[in-house]
């Protein structure tokens, strides 16, 4: 598991639920979950961009 995400997305796990958009290929994006063992922290990989708050991307929140 890459050590950063793994802890952040532990952190995040316990209070909110985690949604990856992932518009070009969510099955791509769940098989690397996967492999990298934490499909478990996230609720779902979607093509679309559901209403939520914060957004958190590499322009965003940063971790």
């Amino acid at each position: 598991m890459p050590a950063r995400a793994g802890e952040f997305l532990n952190e995040f796990y316990l209070n909110y639920e985690i949604y990856i958009l992932a518009p070009r290929s969510p099955d791509l994006v769940k098989k690397w979950l996967a492999q990298n063992n934490l499909a478990k922290y996230v609720k779902d990989v979607t093509y679309k961009k559901l209403p939520s708050y914060p957004y958190i991307d590499d322009s965003g929140i940063t971790y």
